[in-house]
């Protein structure tokens, strides 16, 4: 296979490397501080069904106590012979666990540095108020998952705070879970079947079904929502029968599972693990053989094989990922998610699915003053397009797609430069997340009954993920990929904008705004505003309608019809005729 490599230099493959790996969830963290210890206070201590656990007294943007307990063990650790494994429920505990420390991340890389344990499925629970007795209502809950290209993420606080969210009468969880190989790999049999990461945040549920009533949560009304591929991974577990009655409601933030990056098909991921076992010496004749080697090493060498499957750039970017599973009682998904949705196979509960205005960025950012690499890739579009959206299993005639793609959005390369990485911005935002995102709420309005809703957040702030994706460029590039978790899940101030920014009250507006329709719908399974001003009518098919969050500075929302029509009719028959499948 031909590998182009006459883009850049050491120094700028590095650069991007961390810039992309260490973003931890193309999603990672928010700019607006970390909830605060409340010192002045006794420590919560409650008893759930492992043991006592004793949490910490945490505060919200508004002042509001409220009780964090972290590093919850709820499976147990993944290593030796449970390396390449679902999970097993964790046991018991002597003593008091003390909840105030945070657990490690699963096994990844930090830009080029490792970072992690394999001992790491751990959650974390934030919770307003603890049951006082048998009368006590029990709260909605949200369990979300984060993000990060199936390769990078963390349950931490730093990164995932909970202070805007805890404002509200919601349980919130984070649990940890296993990415990269020793999340996903896959030999296409049973030895090794894959989908780790996913089983993870399946026990993680089911441990949530068992305990969270100790903090005041309700098991019959939990929401799971995630970010880009943490979406993708809730929009998965909306497809397995291992997750019935696990969860109530859904919400996707730009991600789902029936793009062309995943699941790799049986033979793909065999291919992959082989290419791995290789590269390390395993023999890879039979897969107990290879299976077994692989554990023999440590976590970091696994981990640090990115550059055995790079063929241009940082493309492919996502190697290790969601697989079709052979037919087992263990299985997560055995069929692919199109397959799954022409057989009306849709889990009936209401949902959120939100884009924002400018996917694409996530990775044109990349390419900002990079007019070489653009030209670079028109030039050999035929042969890295493949490698850029990893379509070979997924359609029949890449020749016929490839050409119209560069007709399409790229018919005039004499025209200024700017235009072009706009149009490069936008098929990037396209043919990665929001058609796709559109495809699955039209699709599911065919099968179910419950509501959903459709959203396009197109609220610029006053920091970005741009600032973040192009290494630190103040240039309004518009609406990013993860922009919406800014107002949700706050995180270190330093990734998102120039040093000494503040929220403006525009920016704080937004955090009430999406806060309070989050929380809404885990509470009523209906999104509502503060004010009642608008109203967010459920997806029609027929009427294609969505709301709009923002429009650039402005944080007005708005009903709006039609959703990219030209350009997506455009995808939709092109998708018939190469045979998207």
């Amino acid at each position: 296979m031909m590998v182009i490599q006459s883009y850049c230099g050491v120094r700028f493959y590095v650069l991007i490397l961390f810039l992309l790996s260490s973003y931890v969830s193309i999603c990672g963290s928010a700019p607006a501080g970390n909830a605060d210890i409340f010192e002045n206070s006794t420590r919560p201590e409650i008893h759930i069904l492992q043991g006592n656990i004793q949490g910490v007294n945490l505060v919200t943007r508004r002042n509001r106590i409220f009780f964090g307990f972290k590093g919850i063990p709820f499976a147990q650790p993944p290593i030796g012979n449970l390396r390449f494994k679902g999970p097993v429920p964790a046991g018991a505990w002597n003593g008091t666990l003390d909840g105030s420390i945070d657990s490690p991340p699963c096994p990844q890389l930090e830009g080029t540095v490792f970072i992690g344990d394999e001992d790491c499925l751990y959650l974390n629970v934030y919770t307003p108020r603890l049951p006082t007795g048998d009368n006590f209502t029990l709260l909605p809950v949200m369990l979300f998952a984060y993000g990060g290209g199936h390769k990078t993420g963390t349950n931490n606080p730093k990164r995932w705070g909970p202070q805007f969210i805890l404002d509200k009468d919601v349980v919130l969880l984070v649990p940890n879970y296993r990415m990269g190989p020793l999340g996903y790999l896959s030999t296409g049999d049973e030895v090794s079947p894959g989908n780790y990461g996913l089983k993870d945040l399946v026990r993680a549920l089911e441990w949530t079904r068992d305990n969270v009533r100790y903090f005041g949560g309700d098991p019959n009304q939990v929401t799971v929502h995630g970010g880009s591929s943490g979406a993708a991974c809730v929009h998965l577990l909306t497809m397995s029968n291992s997750t019935n009655g696990l969860f109530h409601r859904y919400i996707l933030q730009s991600g789902n599972a029936l793009g062309l990056l995943f699941p790799h098909t049986k033979t793909q991921s065999a291919k992959y693990a082989a290419k791995l076992g290789e590269h390390l010496g395993c023999p890879t004749n039979t897969s107990i053989a290879l299976v077994n080697c692989l554990r023999t090493f440590n976590a970091s060498q696994l981990v640090d094989t990115t550059s055995v499957f790079t063929e241009w750039f940082v493309f492919p970017y996502v190697i290790w990922g969601p697989s079709i599973e052979p037919e087992t009682e263990e299985a997560f998904i055995t069929d692919t998610p199109r397959n799954l949705y022409a057989r009306g196979m849709v889990r009936d509960l209401p949902s959120i699915n939100l884009v924002v205005r400018d996917e694409g960025i996530v990775f044109s950012a990349l390419f900002l003053n990079r007019q070489d690499l653009i030209n670079e890739f028109l030039d050999k579009l035929h042969i890295i397009l493949p490698y850029v959206l990893q379509y070979e299993n997924d359609i029949d005639n890449m020749t016929v797609f490839a050409d119209a793609v560069k007709s399409y959005y790229f018919n005039n390369l004499t025209v200024d430069q700017n235009i072009i990485f706009n149009n490069f911005s936008l098929f990037l935002s396209d043919l990665t997340v929001t058609y796709f995102s559109h495809k699955t709420i039209q699709e599911k309005a065919l099968h179910t009954k419950s509501p959903q809703y459709f959203c396009s957040f197109n609220y610029r702030g006053t920091v970005s993920y741009s600032y973040f994706f192009s290494g630190g460029d103040t240039v309004n590039m518009g609406v990013a990929h993860g922009d919406e978790l800014l107002y949700l899940l706050p995180g270190p101030k330093s990734q998102f904008g120039p040093p000494g920014y503040e929220f403006s009250e525009a920016d704080w507006k937004m955090v009430d705004t999406m806060v309070q329709l989050w929380t809404s719908f885990a509470d009523t399974g209906t999104p509502t505003t503060l004010d009642g001003s608008t109203t967010w009518m459920p997806y029609s098919r027929s009427l294609d309608n969505y709301l709009q969050i923002g429009d650039g500075s402005d944080t007005t929302l708005q009903m709006k019809h039609g959703y990219s029509v030209d350009r997506f009719r455009f995808l939709d028959e092109l998708l018939a005729a190469v045979n998207l499948h």
